[in-house]
């Protein structure tokens, strides 16, 4: 996953070298409706798959069939409303790429079935394998189709790649296949649960791209790129961290959520390790985001230096958020969490309304804080069904906030000190200031370095 992960990273890096940001906004301003439609094509069902204990064959097949119908159905939907997403931001090109885009989604429906499989039994190798070679091939078509001058399109074939070498290497490298049958009955055992999981997910992605919508309707496109790709560079190395212990965290969660202790455990355990390395990561965008643009992407990108380290702050907070999430879910509680999603839709919308006529920059300091606030609200109910709260939560990951106090400053220290170039100011920061973090963790005897120490050695032996 480090690798995948690692690879879409340097993709993301050459791309912005080699295209303008406005290619990347007008992509940006189609994401919440393809986020939006790849909900409805999957509408919960998949994530109701792995938190039921019991499933037959039968239910399996439904939901792949039912996928299949959705998808065709969601895809011809988002052709009909092309035309007016392209002239609601008076972009023309975006008729032509929405077209590709909604071909993607159709292909995604076809393997979302195994992914679900191969969640539910703990089997992230393939995932991870399957990941990693469409990433690497994806992107090399991506950077060839920049470089031959196709712009706007590469990132578009970048898309459409990924998502056939996905479908394509799930069918081959996992055995189950779906067998003639449709059941309406196996179908409506599952719709409880993933009809308020439908809800929240589609809440949640609204909020999740409404101010990159709402940049692009009341700024100009460059502004959506500048905001987007910063964005995309504070939530990438978190996400792809915290994202393999959230994937991990749901069916295992699940697999014991009838134990209320083992959950606990579990909870903090997981918020331990994912604080553990979002901590550095929040220390480094936070004091080195103009080294970061200089060193990675260039000049033509310093526009969205202030706002990535304003987005900084939400780095350190996305974890919490997940984790807790996961935990609502794996308790099969997907009501509150549609309720949960929904608080956080209203608030947010409520401060971006005011808050979108100051700028980009002002826009990332509002979603910073507004995750803060988030968090505050995803905990409410951990703390109603298992008696763990945001401040106990507080208490188990300060000892790992506080270790970063000395990165911080070696960091200000080579910051101050020394003249160097963005690209050896990284580096040495980097370097330095990870290894004062590291070993401050090993001296405080911290669970979190123990632990993925232990796995390591695991993994050798």
């Amino acid at each position: 996953m480090f690798l995948r992960n690692g690879v879409s990273f340097l993709v993301i890096i050459f791309l912005m070298r080699l295209l303008e940001p406005e290619a990347f906004g007008i992509i940006a301003l189609l994401a919440i409706f393809i986020s939006i439609a790849s909900l409805f094509i999957d509408g919960g069902l998949s994530k109701a798959l792995i938190q039921k204990q019991e499933v037959s064959h039968t239910d399996e097949s439904s939901i792949f069939f039912l996928n299949l119908i959705l998808g065709l159905l969601v895809a011809l939907c988002l052709c009909g409303i092309a035309p007016w997403i392209a002239a609601f931001y008076d972009e023309p090109i975006l008729r032509e790429v929405t077209y590709a885009m909604a071909l993607g989604l159709f292909i995604n429906a076809f393997g979302s079935i195994h992914i679900s499989l191969l969640t539910k039994n703990l089997n992230f190798k393939i995932i991870a394998k399957v990941g990693m070679v469409a990433s690497i091939l994806s992107g090399l078509i991506a950077l060839v189709a920049a470089m031959a001058g196709l712009g706007i399109w590469s990132l578009v074939l970048q898309t459409l790649s990924a998502s056939l070498l996905t479908v394509v290497m799930l069918w081959f490298l996992h055995p189950w296949r779906p067998k003639c049958v449709f059941s309406l009955q196996s179908i409506r055992t599952f719709f409880g649960f993933s009809g308020y999981l439908m809800l929240s997910g589609f809440v949640n992605r609204i909020y999740g791209n409404v101010f990159v919508m709402m940049i692009g309707y009341a700024h100009s496109i460059q502004d959506v790129g500048f905001y987007n790709q910063a964005r995309k560079f504070q939530e990438l190395p978190v996400r792809s961290l915290t994202g393999i212990i959230s994937r991990i965290a749901f069916p295992t969660f699940s697999s014991f959520n009838h134990d209320k202790a083992m959950l606990v455990k579990g909870l903090r355990k997981a918020l331990a390790l994912a604080v553990f390395m979002s901590v550095p990561l929040t220390i480094i965008l936070l004091l080195l985001p103009k080294a970061i643009i200089l060193t990675l992407v260039g000049e033509k990108w310093l526009q969205a230096v202030p706002v990535l380290q304003m987005l900084s702050f939400a780095t350190l907070l996305t974890p919490v958020q997940m984790l807790n999430i996961n935990m609502l879910k794996a308790l099969g509680r997907a009501d509150l969490t549609f309720w949960l999603m929904l608080t956080k839709f209203i608030l947010g919308v409520t401060v971006l309304w005011f808050i979108l006529p100051y700028g980009i920059v002002m826009i990332a300091v509002a979603y910073s804080l507004l995750a803060l606030i988030n968090v505050f609200i995803n905990a409410h109910y951990t703390k109603e069904l298992l008696g763990y709260s945001i401040w106990q939560q507080f208490g188990d990951i300060s000892p790992y906030v506080l270790a970063g106090i000395p990165m911080v400053l070696i960091i200000l220290s080579i910051k101050n000190v020394f003249d160097f170039p963005a690209q050896i100011e990284l580096l040495a920061s980097v370097i330095t200031g990870g290894i004062g973090y590291l070993y401050v963790c090993w001296r405080a005897k911290l669970g979190a370095l123990e632990t993925l120490l232990k796995v390591a050695r695991k993994n050798d032996s």
